[in-house]
């Protein structure tokens, strides 16, 4: 019956890659359209590297990984972005900093996506890397990047290169610069 499954949820802080790799690694998982995994630290950084070694990357739509991976994963996170059929990525919260913006910002996704990069840390030096990379010049590419810890001057920059496809927020305000609302 694995080879229905086409959506998996997990979600808490007792859901560990010990269970989740096995599962992923299954060769009779190959319709997974959508894996999402919510406040799962102990699943950690290991996967971005199951979910591209399953059976079903070629047909993955959805990925969510917000609140964890913990820390930048490294090159396989940016080859998520190749993914043939990768539409949504959701990656809020997972402490990438600069670093793991700017691997992500160096790729160039293979369709139009709508990606949340939001509450990782990132600084000015990684919004550079953003203005620099091919990812947020993509067609089709929309990315919440609120929650950061940018300058106003680098929102600016970031609003200006991107308009209205790239959304910042002023947290103390709580208003959105790209609608202006609250």
């Amino acid at each position: 019956h694995l080879r229905n499954l086409n959506r998996l949820i997990v979600s808490g802080r007792e859901i560990t890659m010990a269970g989740v790799g096995p599962l992923l690694a299954n060769p009779a998982v190959t319709r997974l359209k959508e894996f999402r995994s919510s406040d799962c630290w102990a699943v950690g950084p290991g996967v971005v590297a199951a979910l591209l070694a399953s059976a079903s990357a070629p047909v993955l739509e959805v990925l969510g990984l917000d609140n964890t991976l913990k820390a930048d994963p490294g090159p396989p996170l940016a080859t998520l972005l190749g993914l043939p059929k990768l539409r949504r990525l959701y990656l809020g919260s997972n402490r990438l900093g600069d670093e793991g913006i700017a691997s992500i910002a160096s790729a160039t996704p293979a369709n139009a996506l709508s990606l949340n990069l939001g509450f990782n840390g990132v600084t000015d030096r990684g919004g550079e890397a953003l203005l620099a990379g091919p990812l947020l010049r993509s067609p089709g590419v929309l990315s919440g990047l609120h929650g950061n810890q940018f300058s106003d001057a680098m929102k600016a920059q970031l609003k200006a290169a991107f308009g209205d496809r790239v959304g910042v927020w002023f947290l103390a305000s709580r208003v959105c610069q790209h609608t202006g609302r609250r």
